[in-house]
């Protein structure tokens, strides 16, 4: 696991954080901008540390480029790759999102494409990359490439040489470059792209996602090649789920309010050091 995302409606009722922040979070700026628009919130620190672990996943150096994908849809792998390419930005680097989506485009609910041309209009010769390419005002370091007019081959074109040229010619222009793809298990568009990336990331919907689909797709990936980083477990709900839930807001609420750490966590921090790794708390 290489992190954990608590699910945004369960965050404003808890006591042990800031509700009103919460709350925008949720209604206001929407989890694909919580990096960005709420960069102190808990949201934001677990994509800012979602971002270390990708980062510290690979020696000698960080992957370059990095695939986001699921097992289904509506597991959350958009406002992941989003927030991850945009904490990437915030640390200095030069970040390319490219949404490579055709089917289903997540993108087009977090920015207003207009029409214009993108990933299909320059594997299919329609555009150059350059045309393509563009910023927010908000975000100078980070560069988007959208899905393009539609396309009725999108798996024909993720799989040419095209977008293996593609991407070797984005290489020599971005520090890290963050592609979201649709769910693994529905299509092959993710698996035709996954070995030609250095690393994807699984997200997994907490609460939701099956087992033996999870464990299929990362079989699917394995097969095709896949250098897999790990997963992310998405909208976990920290009202109910004692183990997370307890120990991450003790943490959130120690470091968020400079405050030292409850006695019953400190407590159980001293008894949990002196146990073997991997025994349970009686």
């Amino acid at each position: 696991v290489l992190g954990v995302i608590p699910s945004a409606g369960s965050l404003d009722s808890s006591s042990w954080f800031n509700r009103k922040r919460a709350r925008a979070v949720r209604t206001n700026g929407d989890v694909e901008w919580a990096v960005l628009k709420h960069p102190t919130s808990v949201l934001a620190e677990s994509f800012h540390t979602l971002r270390t672990a990708v980062l510290l996943s690979s020696a000698p150096s960080p992957p370059q480029t990095v695939l986001v994908t699921s097992t289904q849809p509506f597991e959350g792998k958009t406002s992941t790759a989003f927030n991850l390419a945009v904490g990437l930005a915030q640390i200095g680097r030069q970040v390319l999102f490219i949404d490579a989506d055709m089917r289903q485009s997540g993108l087009k609910r977090v920015i207003n494409m207009n029409g214009r041309p993108g990933l299909s209009s320059v594997l299919t010769g329609a555009g150059h990359i350059d045309q393509t390419l563009f910023q927010l005002p908000d975000l100078p370091r980070l560069w988007f490439l959208s899905t393009g007019p539609q396309s009725p081959n999108p798996a024909d074109l993720l799989a040419s040489q095209a977008m293996q040229d593609l991407l070797a010619t984005l290489r020599g222009r971005f520090d890290h470059i963050v592609v979201d793809t649709p769910p693994v298990l529905l299509v092959t568009d993710a698996t035709v792209l996954s070995s030609i990336v250095d690393g994807v990331i699984l997200v997994a919907e907490s609460g939701a996602t099956a087992r033996a689909a999870l464990v299929r797709a990362h079989r699917v990936l394995e097969s095709a090649g896949a250098n897999i980083l790990g997963c992310v477990l998405n909208k976990l709900d920290l009202k109910y789920d004692g183990h997370y839930g307890s120990y991450y807001c003790s943490y959130v609420r120690y470091y968020s309010h400079g405050r030292r750490a409850p006695g019953t966590l400190s407590r159980r921090l001293a008894s949990a050091s002196s146990r073997p790794v991997g025994t349970k708390e009686t």
